[in-house]
């Protein structure tokens, strides 16, 4: 009975350990992240280049538009009328046949 224990615990251990391994990148990228960072990031998701996007929206302290070498935590993400809204506007690649990247 103790052994079958045993390998139910050392099973669900693996099943751990691997999927660590397999689980998709986290929703929200950490607060240290800069904006060339996160152009990175909205680019597998986008298939628009880094170079391409423009996001509108992005304000740091002042009123000052956000640089890619800002970081997340720089960033004004509430003011006098709620949480600040951003877009991102850019062309996805297209493939070698016409279709997605």
């Amino acid at each position: 009975m103790n052994i079958f224990f045993l390998f139910v615990y050392i099973a669900g251990c693996f099943h751990a350990f691997i999927s660590s391994f397999l689980a998709p990148p986290p929703l929200f990228p950490p607060i240290s992240c800069t904006i060339a960072n996160l152009k990175i990031i909205l680019e597998a998701k986008t298939r628009v280049l880094p170079e391409k996007q423009k996001i509108i929206g992005l304000t740091i302290q002042g009123g000052k538009v956000a640089k890619n070498e800002h970081t997340l935590d720089q960033l004004v993400v509430k003011d006098k009328r709620g949480p600040v809204r951003f877009m991102l506007i850019g062309t996805p690649e297209v493939g070698d046949d016409g279709g997605p990247a």
